[in-house]
């Protein structure tokens, strides 16, 4: 978090929504977890059950995952493991940082963290190639397809679907014309709020679907005259924000998603 707010050009980070972990035994804190993660009123945008149905019933899809902060990436990585699990057509490949910038995730944190005994299932995809890790990945800290490697071009156009993480990530890839892609967003920022037009004391999670070439949120810099109010504050927002773009897209047009029946 220190690291965070000495980088983050619109800190302050919100704290005032933050669960706590007092409870000293791990059944405990699994309990409080779940029911902090399962409050619908913490869940501003949730595009899960698309996700279900198109990456967890799909068939035979090549998953490109960009990785973010450090302690994110091992929970990350364990979700993978259990998708894979679950569907043993899919193919994921994990994109983090080339090297080590600010608190990211890099190539190297991601060998070692195949090493935790956690992710030995994970290990033996990577043996067999169902799991790879781009070795040349972004060389800054966020993504800007304009200087990609010519490996990670490669994988871009062989995959099916993207999982973005980060919200400045989730800025630079707006438009994106090649695939869907999948992004998550924690609101505690200013920047944050200011995209997806939810108050950042609120702390919501966003989970959210964009499709190939639109942009879930437009015109940031209008946030220095438009003003929305989220629950009780008044925030500063740009032209379109994330919320206004799922309610639009998933809440009232809802289109049935293809079911597949090959992921066992």
């Amino acid at each position: 978090m220190d690291i965070k707010e000495k980088n983050i050009s619109t800190a302050p980070i919100s704290l005032e929504s933050n669960l706590k972990l007092e409870e000293k035994d791990i059944d405990s804190i699994i309990n409080a977890l779940d029911a902090y993660i399962h409050n619908n009123s913490k869940i501003g945008i949730d595009c899960f059950e698309n996700y279900y149905n198109e990456v967890l019933l799909g068939c035979n899809l090549n998953i490109v995952w960009f990785t973010d902060d450090y302690i994110e990436t091992i929970f990350e990585m364990k979700f993978i493991e259990e998708q894979m699990r679950f569907n043993k057509t899919l193919n994921f490949t994990v994109v983090p940082r080339y090297g080590s910038y600010s608190n990211d995730a890099s190539y190297e944190d991601v060998i070692d963290m195949l090493e935790l005994d956690e992710l030995r299932e994970l290990k033996q995809y990577y043996k067999i190639g169902r799991f790879n890790i781009c070795r040349n990945g972004m060389d800054i800290s966020t993504i800007d397809f304009f200087r990609m490697s010519s490996e990670l071009y490669d994988i871009i156009l062989k995959s099916s679907i993207c999982v973005i993480s980060g919200a400045r990530a989730f800025e630079m890839t707006q438009g994106m014309k090649k695939v869907v892609y999948y992004t998550g967003i924690a609101v505690c920022k200013s920047y944050t709020e200011s995209i997806t037009g939810f108050c950042r004391n609120s702390g919501k999670l966003v989970f959210l679907r964009q499709d190939v070439g639109e942009h879930s949120f437009e015109g940031f810099k209008d946030r220095a005259w438009r003003k929305i109010q989220d629950d009780d504050k008044i925030i500063s927002v740009a032209k379109i924000t994330a919320k206004e773009y799922y309610m639009e897209k998933y809440n009232d047009k809802k289109t049935s998603q293809r079911q597949y029946s090959c992921y066992n």
